[in-house]
């Protein structure tokens, strides 16, 4: 177990939803932890994004900086890369400027980080009709315990109220190590180094979709695997009409392509943005050296039947793709992992 917790860097994505970013960066300044540092990942906003940031700078209790590029349609991949150039902490948290972290977000995504993991966060949908009275900050949903969001579950406000329930770091958490599919970067844990090592987002996706599940695909390609973090990091997803998904098609074919490929590194990714040495090592040595893949332990201090998974020759050394086409199990099925569960315990 580590004996302090990682230094963090909370990259948030936004465009033109001031009020929903000034209540994310009021609810981050409410968090049980401090020493964090935060980043708004700007894709083109006007002046209304600036001025929430600046008039809350003096107010907040961590650091922010606004990174900003010129907007030229949905280029989420290409901002979150920007902000991570500019990251200081050595474990990166993403979140978008509608997504409402609560008052633990922090602290949990600190206990449950763990080497050569990602944490898959989750989400709660709120309501348009409750999504306006939070928006104008009618209620404090920080201060909420259980039975207001059961009441608000009772009277359809949110979608889901099990999320909320906390439980510890438990063998489930392990269940789907294997799996790209629902990992969001609405809230996505992942150590800084891994993040570099495979060059980041995708900058070659363009438009709505499927960067996310790029990201994640070469991450368990590299050995960096699915940790899931539901019932410890839900966040609040405000109501917003769809983004505009014209390109959906376009980039899910790309994702197929990765997936059915045995690439690791973006194309077109953070590197860009960051100085390195050869063959794409940090300069940092603090970040970790990548000349040699890294030893992964699937379940950590799991069953010992649990820890053969680890040996995975498809997945660790560059074999064939370690993840068959779209939707079907990789090396070992869920169900597989989860027989081996019962039988151990």
């Amino acid at each position: 177990m580590r004996k302090n917790p990682p230094t963090v860097s909370i990259i948030i994505s936004t465009y033109n939803s001031p009020k929903a970013l000034d209540l994310v960066l009021a609810s981050l300044a409410e968090q049980d932890v401090d020493g964090f540092e935060v980043i708004v990942a700007d894709d083109g906003s006007n002046d209304e994004t600036k001025k929430v940031i600046e008039s809350l700078r003096s107010k907040i209790n961590y650091d922010i900086k606004h990174v900003w590029q010129p907007h030229d349609g949905f280029r989420a991949a290409m901002i979150r890369n920007k902000g991570v150039a500019f990251a200081k902490g050595d474990y990166l948290i993403f979140l978008d400027g509608d997504t409402i972290p609560l008052v633990s977000f922090v602290k949990k995504h600190q206990k449950l980080a763990e080497n050569n993991y990602f944490i898959a966060g989750n989400r709660i949908l709120l309501s348009p009709a409750f999504t306006q009275q939070v928006l104008q900050q009618e209620v404090s949903l920080q201060k909420w315990g259980i039975w207001h969001w059961l009441y608000a579950f009772c009277r359809g406000w949110i979608n889901r109220f099990l999320p909320i329930l906390p439980l510890g770091n438990l063998y489930f958490r392990y269940l789907f190590w294997d799996k790209w599919q629902g990992v969001k970067t609405c809230n996505l844990g992942v150590w800084k180094k891994d993040f570099i090592a495979v060059n980041g987002f995708d900058e070659s996706y363009c438009g709505w979709g499927y960067e996310d599940s790029d990201l994640v695909v070469r991450l368990i390609r590299k050995g960096i695997l699915r940790k899931d973090g539901r019932f410890a990091v839900p966040v609040l997803h405000l109501w917003h009409p769809d983004n505009n998904r014209a390109r959906e098609p376009i980039n899910h074919k790309k994702l197929e392509e990765v997936i059915h490929s045995t690439r690791i590194e973006a194309v077109d990714g953070v590197n860009q943005y960051i100085k390195f040495i050869p063959r794409g090592l940090p300069r940092d040595k603090a970040m970790g050296d990548y000349s040699q893949h890294p030893v992964a332990r699937p379940f950590g201090a799991c069953p010992r039947q649990l820890r053969n998974l680890a040996i995975l020759p498809n997945l660790f050394q560059g074999g064939e793709a370690p993840l068959s086409p779209l939707g079907e199990p990789g090396v070992h099925t869920p169900g597989e992992v989860k027989k081996l569960i019962a039988d151990e315990l």
